[in-house]
C-alpha cells in the first residue's frame, strides 16, 4: 500500500476506543493505520465457537409483491426494510418476517422514483436516492413524500445525518479525485476525504449491498472502501473523517494492477494466486470488531478483533454445527448479529437431503421447527434470513 501525502494542517487528535489515528482539515488525506493479518493462520472452526443459536426469519413475500432479489437490508424500528435489486421495490417486513408495507418506483416525474441504487431508514421516514433521476426522495411512514432534493453525485452510497449529507463517490475523479464528499445541509458548503490512486481512477462502479455501517458504541460510520481492503471511519455526529484502515492480507494483498480488467479476468487472477479483493463486511459488537473476507475463489474468513484492532481469532470456513443448512457466507449485519441469507427452495432441499427418514427433535425456534412450521411455503421461491449473535 503506497502512502499517501498528509495534510497541510494537523491538529493534535487522540486515541478514543475505537483507533482514530488523525484529523485532517478539508480536501485532504490521511495516513492509513495498517493492520496485518496472515490468513494462512486462520483455522477450521465451528459457528458455535463464535455465535449463539440461530434464528431463523422467512420473508414472507405475496404473489403481488415479491422479493426476487434481496440485496441491501436495514434493521429499524423493529422492521426489516429490504431493497429488491431485480423490481427495485422497498419491502418493509415486521422482525419475524411478516409484510406490512412497500415502497414501489412509480415513474420519472415530480415526487417519483424509478431505480433506487441506495435508502436510509431516519426516523419513521425512508430516503430514497436515485441517481438516474438525480435526486433523493423521502417519505413518510405513510409512503407519501415529503422532499424531494436535487442529487447531482453519481454514487450508490450515502448517508443522511442531523445536518449532512456523507457521499462515497466511487473512483470518478470529477470532484477532485476523492472517494468522499461531505455536503452541509444548511450552508452548501462541500469537503471531500481520501485521495483516489491515480492508477484507480474510474474503476468501473461497485455496487455496495453494505454501505455506511453505524458502530453506535463509539458513534462512528464505517465504510468498507471497494477495490480495495480499506477501512474509512467517520464520525457520526459531524460526518467527518477519522481515521483510515488498512488490513494488510500480505501475500494475499491483490495487486492495483490487476483491479482494473473484467470481471472475468479478474476472478481468474483471484482464483488461482489466493487474492482477497476486498473487505466484504466490517462491524462492532460491544467488545469486538468482525471482519469477513473472501480469499480466491473458496475460502471464507471470520476475523475478530478487539476495540484496539488488535488480532484476537479468525476462522476459515467454519462449520455450520447447528444444523446441517449450508452457510457459506455473511451478507449483512446490524448492532449485534449477522446474517445468512438462502434462498427458501435451496433451504427445503437442503433439509430433506439431511433429515428425510432421520429422527429429529423439535424445539421452540430451532431448524426442525421453523421447517415444520414453513414447510409448504418452503417449496416456492422466497428468502430465510438466518440470523446469528455473537457470543458475549
Amino acid at each position: 500500500m503506497s502512502e499517501f501525502h498528509k495534510s497541510q494542517f494537523k491538529i493534535t487528535c487522540v486515541l478514543l476506543s475505537f483507533i482514530i489515528l488523525s484529523c485532517s482539515d478539508k480536501n485532504h488525506n490521511e495516513d492509513y493505520f495498517q493492520v496485518k493479518i496472515d490468513l494462512d493462520d486462520s483455522r477450521a472452526g465451528k459457528l458455535s465457537d463464535y455465535f449463539e443459536a440461530p434464528e431463523f426469519i422467512f420473508l414472507h413475500s405475496q404473489d403481488t409483491l415479491p422479493l426476487v432479489s434481496p440485496y441491501d437490508f436495514e434493521f429499524k424500528n423493529e422492521k426489516i426494510y429490504v431493497l429488491d435489486y431485480t423490481l427495485n421495490n422497498i419491502l418493509i417486513f415486521d422482525k419475524e418476517g411478516h409484510l406490512l408495507d412497500a415502497l414501489l418506483p412509480q415513474g420519472k416525474g415530480p415526487n417519483e422514483f424509478f431505480q433506487p441504487d441506495g435508502f436510509q431508514v431516519v426516523g419513521d421516514n425512508i430516503i430514497v436516492q436515485d441517481t438516474y433521476l438525480s435526486k433523493d426522495l423521502t417519505f413518510d411512514n405513510n409512503m407519501k413524500v415529503v422532499l424531494e432534493r436535487k442529487n447531482n453525485f453519481n454514487t450508490t452510497s450515502f448517508y443522511y445525518g442531523e445536518d449532512y449529507m456523507l457521499y462515497f463517490l466511487d473512483y470518478n475523479p470529477e470532484f477532485g479525485r476523492h472517494n468522499f464528499l461531505r455536503k452541509d445541509l444548511s450552508s452548501g458548503e462541500e469537503e471531500t476525504f481520501v485521495d483516489i490512486p491515480g492508477n484507480l481512477e474510474n474503476l468501473t462502479k461497485y455496487s455496495k449491498r453494505n454501505d455506511f455501517v453505524i458502530d453506535e458504541r463509539n458513534q462512528k460510520l464505517l465504510y468498507t472502501i471497494p477495490h480495495s481492503t480499506n477501512l474509512a471511519v467517520f464520525d457520526k455526529e459531524t460526518g467527518r473523517l477519522d481515521s483510515l484502515v488498512y488490513f494488510d492480507f500480505g501475500k494475499h494483498n491483490m495487486d492495483d494492477e490487476f483491479r482494473k480488467l473484467d470481471r472475468k479476468q479478474k476472478n481468474e487472477v483471484i482464483y488461482e494466486r489466493g487474492y482477497v479483493e476486498r473487505v466484504d463486511l466490517f462491524g462492532g459488537f460491544g467488545n469486538t470488531n468482525l471482519l469477513y473476507v473472501k480469499q480466491g475463489g473458496e475460502d471464507h474468513h471470520l476475523i475478530f478483533l478487539n476495540k484496539q484492532l488488535e488480532l484476537t481469532d479468525q476462522t476459515v470456513n467454519p462449520t455450520n454445527d447447528f444444523n446441517k443448512i449450508k452457510l457459506k457466507f455473511p451478507w449483512t449485519l446490524n448492532e449485534n448479529a449477522i446474517f445468512y441469507l438462502k434462498n427458501s427452495i435451496r433451504f427445503y432441499n437442503e433439509y430433506l437431503e439431511a433429515y428425510s427418514g432421520k429422527k429429529v427433535k423439535v424445539q421452540e425456534g430451532n431448524v426442525h421447527d421453523f421447517f415444520s412450521k414453513n414447510k409448504e411455503e418452503l417449496k416456492n421461491e422466497g428468502w430465510i434470513l438466518v440470523k446469528l449473535r455473537l457470543k458475549s
